[in-house]
């Protein structure tokens, strides 16, 4: 009986250490599968350059090497920072596919290099919002980058920003990529196209009413539809890929112009030069 029971002891141990080592151990990401989409988050190797000038071959030196710490979230944020982050990750290919994406959804990168090597040779992407948007590897309204990893490939991402800094990174095939992009933008496009919809017909009924109330609220809705395109990236991919002052500071012009024409919308629409509207006008400024 005693010996049944250490049996069964001696199992448990040695299925957790090989579980612990599978995890644990192993500083690459496995492609398996050409079904896998991985959030790299805890796979990603870190190191904040405060001095903000290590280059990729400084990076490389095994003084700087070995100061990278794998991460421990799923997302990383460094939040507002003057510093340059590095990133390091390793990737085997298992599978047969060899077109895979690396991407971050996250639009607001100031300048973001991307480093790997094909074919034994250097291959660099310079790119972020502040830079233009032809720079990019991939017409992606976020940051994506084809990839062919084979064994123990080795990629490094430099970020630099002024905005918050997060890195939620995925790889996934190149197929599936390209089928999960062709439904977000059909989502926006019909989402931009109702939101369009409300804009002429208010803008055709101030042609033919002149009550400047039905202008006032179309050019809010533009306002509004203009910043939710460049929260997303898409206004920067098709609308004006070469201007970073619209992409980044433009941000205050588009929150005046909601603020403008709101304002004279309300004032048109609850006519506050009566008496008894004036004080409505006046709950909704305080609210």
């Amino acid at each position: 009986m005693v010996v049944y029971y250490l049996k069964i002891i001696s199992i448990i141990t040695i299925t957790y250490l090989l579980a612990v080592t599978k995890v644990y151990s192993s500083d690459e990401v496995i492609l398996k599968s050409v079904n896998d989409k991985i959030n790299l988050g805890t796979s990603l190797f870190l190191y904040e350059d405060k001095t903000n000038e290590l280059t990729h071959k400084e990076i490389q030196n095994p003084k700087y090497n070995q100061l990278f710490k794998r991460s421990k979230k799923e997302v990383n944020s460094f939040g507002v920072t003057s510093s340059t982050i590095w990133i390091k990750l390793i990737i085997t290919n298992k599978t047969k596919e060899k077109n895979w994406i690396l991407k971050n959804e996250v639009v607001w990168h100031d300048y973001l290099d991307f480093f790997s090597m094909d074919n034994g040779k250097l291959k660099v992407f310079k790119t972020g919002d502040r830079r233009p948007f032809k720079t990019r590897d991939l017409n992606y309204r976020g940051f994506a980058f084809n990839i062919s990893p084979k064994e123990k490939s080795i990629y490094y991402i430099k970020i630099k920003s002024k905005d918050d800094l997060s890195i939620p990174f995925e790889i996934l095939t190149l197929r599936d990529f390209l089928l999960e992009e062709k439904d977000v933008m059909t989502g926006y496009a019909l989402f931009y196209g109702a939101i369009l919809i409300m804009v002429f017909y208010n803008l055709i009924t101030y042609f033919f009413t002149r009550d400047s109330s039905y202008l006032y609220y179309s050019m809010a809705i533009t306002a509004i539809l203009w910043t939710t395109a460049a929260a997303n990236g898409t206004a920067f991919q098709f609308l004006y890929p070469n201007s970073f002052w619209l992409q980044n500071e433009g941000f205050l012009l588009r929150g005046g112009l909601i603020g403008l024409f709101l304002h004279l919308f309300l004032k048109k629409f609850l006519l506050i030069n009566k008496r008894e509207n004036r004080r409505i006008y006046n709950i909704l400024q305080v609210n």
